[in-house]
């Protein structure tokens, strides 16, 4: 069970069981598009000698070059323009005025790129388009942070965020680690015992789980712990079970996955919408603060990456039905059918 501190922070050691296995062999700092920290400059820095206006004497985009925060064509003013125009009307953070980035020369709006730079999103210390690491980002502030997960509540106490970092609502990633260790042990129960595996269960336990660690469920959601959470921790299980490639042909995945879709349809699409909503504003536990957990930022990446590929599986899966569904079909068209056309041959027989 997971390492729950006083902090209301889970213990690191195990953030490696709810990341893909080969997503823990990647230090989040060190890829292609990352420059050595200590040769990176401040936030700060950067946004005041870094951002340079796109000029004459300077670069301009070709013809034809959008803005890769807008989208918007590039229009950059030369000389002429200066001689026809107000100071003003060229200064630096208006929507028109274009800079490049330094030192990989990609062009923007002046605007956009400081609202990208500025935002909460992890990856504002890149270039939107070639994703090289700029500089070190600032720390988020408390504020930036409540607006970034939706609560309202005020923060509990988590690790100061590195460059790298980000933070995760402590709910979600304790049902993501909690999920992770009860399909480990299910596949290795099945691994030595063989047959299918009976995620729907695992999925009772993992609620179970949950409780005992999350503490006191909010009064709204009580009445849902068969329905909305079981739905719910279906999610971080399919995450864990599509890393198997054995579990992913176990016949036991595909029976969960029509559980699933029965399961949010018998729950309906409006209550897990306002549910779901509720759980973000303001937490599944009774809670003072809202929980958070620092980890890196290829824990985001990994679970991005896993998303596209539970969504192929279940794509693949519904096919199989409907193809099932299909030949079922026509076999009950043939056994009814059949025999008539028998009767109909014997019948012609006979004249």
């Amino acid at each position: 069970m997971a390492d729950v501190g006083s902090t209301g922070e889970v213990d690191m050691s195990l953030s490696s069981a709810a990341l893909p296995d080969d997503a823990t062999q990647v230090p989040a700092s060190e890829d292609q598009h990352t420059a050595p920290r200590d040769s990176l400059p401040h936030q700060k820095h950067f946004l005041s000698h870094d951002l340079v206006l796109s000029a004459d004497d300077t670069e301009l985009p070709r013809p034809g070059i959008e803005c890769g925060v807008c989208l918007e064509e590039l229009v950059a003013h030369t000389q002429s323009d200066e001689n026809n125009h107000s100071p003003s009307t060229l200064e630096s953070g208006s929507t028109s005025t274009v800079v490049f980035l330094k030192p990989c020369t990609h062009f923007f709006h002046d605007k956009c790129i400081r609202q990208w730079h500025n935002s909460t999103r992890p990856e504002r210390n890149t270039c939107p388009i070639c994703r090289l690491v700029l500089f070190v980002a600032d720390p988020l502030t408390a504020a930036q942070i409540r607006q970034l997960h939706g609560d309202s509540r005020p923060l509990g106490p988590y690790r100061r965020l590195g460059p790298n970092d980000v933070l995760i609502n402590w709910e979600a990633y304790i049902m993501d680690v909690v999920a992770s260790q009860h399909v480990r042990r299910e596949l290795d129960r099945v691994l030595v015992s063989g047959g299918k595996h009976h995620w729907v269960e695992i999925c009772k336990d993992v609620r179970n789980s949950c409780l005992e660690v999350g503490g006191t469920l909010r009064h709204i959601f009580e009445p849902y712990r068969d329905t909305f959470m079981l739905v719910l921790l279906a999610i971080p299980m399919m995450h864990a079970i599509i890393r198997n490639d054995n579990a992913v042909r176990n016949r036991g995945l595909a029976e969960f996955s029509d559980w699933c879709d029965e399961a949010r349809e018998l729950l309906g699409t409006e209550r897990m919408l306002n549910l779901s909503m509720e759980m973000r504003r303001n937490g599944l536990f009774e809670s003072d603060v809202h929980r958070v957990v620092t980890l890196p930022t290829i824990y985001i990446q990994a679970r991005r990456e896993s998303i596209f590929r539970v969504e192929e599986i279940r794509a693949e899966l519904a096919l199989q039905r409907a193809r099932r569904s299909m030949r079922g079909r026509l076999a009950r068209i043939a056994g009814a059918v059949l025999p008539q056309c028998f009767v109909k041959m014997l019948a012609h027989d006979s004249e």
